[in-house]
């Protein structure tokens, strides 16, 4: 979803500079306030080999002024659960800054530059937050991904993406039984539906196949999930 919205506002360059509204940050294991730093100056446009020896104080000035001078408007980090997790093992985290050095650092740019912040992580992101104080009330909007119901939505989703795949001919995705199939197959979870489609167009097409037919999704279930027990039959 991230990149989805980033590809769609992406930077424009004039004649006197480049607007960018919208910084994607795809966050490490362990990220530094440094990654961070050098990641916005570089989707700026900026050469990085005349940042990399600033100090830290230095290159978030410049990051803001920077920021406020390309029109950025927001940035989305994603895995943002390695914010609150991340640590060098050095810094004890106190009670009351569950987010440590980093967490402070993320406040402070957040205050600084004016500009919105989305964090998008695992489930366990929004109890991260929630035991820093000051993280959840200057984040305070929450939108959580639920896996769709077998329901008028479910077969809204599988319509559009029945439109969407690359085969010659629609594939009847909405079919109730078929429907039934692929929800139990995915449970309703998005990712999981996506790797299951993006196998079973790759086998209809090695097939010479004009649509995804539900062999294919049988043999993409066994592929993707490594189980034989396939929703749609036996795999082959």
């Amino acid at each position: 979803m991230l990149n989805a919205f980033a590809q769609r506002h992406p930077p424009v360059e004039t004649t006197t500079t480049l607007r960018c509204e919208i910084i994607l940050i795809s966050l490490a294991s362990r990220p530094t306030e440094s990654d961070i730093l050098l990641t916005i100056m570089l989707a700026l446009g900026h050469n990085p080999d005349t940042l990399n020896y600033q100090r830290n104080a230095e290159l978030e000035n410049i990051v803001v002024e920077a920021m406020a001078h390309c029109g950025v408007r927001v940035i989305l980090f994603d895995e943002s659960h390695h914010l609150w997790l991340s640590t060098n093992g050095k810094v004890k985290r106190s009670a009351d800054r569950p987010g440590g050095q980093l967490g402070d650092f993320l406040k402070r740019l957040y205050e600084k530059s004016g500009v919105a912040f989305v964090f998008a992580g695992t489930p366990g992101l929004e109890s991260l937050i929630e035991g820093d104080a000051q993280a959840s009330t200057r984040w305070a909007g929450v939108l959580r991904l639920e896996p769709f119901e077998n329901d008028a939505r479910f077969a809204a989703l599988l319509d559009t993406l029945d439109e969407a795949l690359p085969m010659e001919e629609r594939s009847n995705l909405i079919d109730a039984d078929l429907r039934s199939r692929i929800h139990a197959a995915t449970q309703g979870n998005f990712r999981r539906l996506k790797n299951l489609f993006a196998e079973a167009v790759f086998l209809a097409a090695s097939a010479g196949d004009k649509s995804v037919q539900r062999q294919h999704l049988a043999d993409a279930f066994f592929q993707v999930f490594c189980n034989e027990a396939t929703p749609f039959g036996p795999a082959t």
